[in-house]
């Protein structure tokens, strides 16, 4: 009898050996499962950094989106409040009580003209489409009339650089504007202030 238990015993251990053969799993497996988890946890990281970097691109996009926007709206407001040193674009034409009439073309940004100031004008004769002929110059004191009466009133509030295209009637032409030019009948200039002190 102690041979059949001893064989039984036997049996048993035999048993309990292949279930823990059966149980742990060959090295190989194990490695290749490490592997597995190790890849697996890789690509959700370059996953996730790859969607950091589409949303950063998408957030620079609309920066740069914005930024354009802002600028075009700034150029719109800057031409609209017609900076001085600038071409303006076609204004309407302003009159004049007394046979003046005139139209901005260039925004000064020295010095203001007012009653008083000693200016060096610019003239030359306006066509139809632009200004033609011979340029003169002529230095006035503003206000004291030494030229004809719309030169004199046509200058003031103009800046020193600024530029106006200006249509006299004849009673508004009544004395010299310059040498070479024209009196008592009607006259188109190109006035620019050269200098204003």
């Amino acid at each position: 009898m102690a041979a059949a238990a001893a064989e039984q015993q036997n049996k048993a251990e035999s048993r309990n050996k292949g279930a823990k053969v059966e149980a742990s799993p060959p090295p190989e497996k194990v490695k290749k499962q490490a592997s597995s988890e190790k890849g697996k946890a890789e690509s959700a990281r370059v996953s996730s950094k790859e969607g950091k970097q589409d949303q950063a691109k998408t957030a620079s996009t609309t920066n740069v989106s914005s930024t354009g926007k802002r600028k075009a709206s700034d150029s719109v407001q800057s031409l609209a409040q017609a900076p001085t040193g600038v071409k303006v674009p076609k204004a309407k034409m302003v009159k004049v009580p007394g046979g003046i009439q005139y139209e901005e073309s260039m925004m000064g940004k020295g010095k203001l003209v007012k009653s008083g100031t000693k200016v060096v004008v610019q003239l030359q004769r306006q066509g139809k489409r632009k200004a033609e002929g011979p340029e003169r110059q002529n230095q006035f004191m503003v206000g004291l009339r030494q030229v004809a009466w719309g030169l004199d009133r046509v200058v003031v509030g103009m800046r020193e650089g600024g530029q106006r295209i200006v249509h006299l009637a004849p009673e508004a032409n009544d004395a010299a504007v310059a040498h070479g030019f024209p009196t008592g009948q009607a006259l188109s200039l190109q006035v620019t202030i050269k200098k204003a002190s």
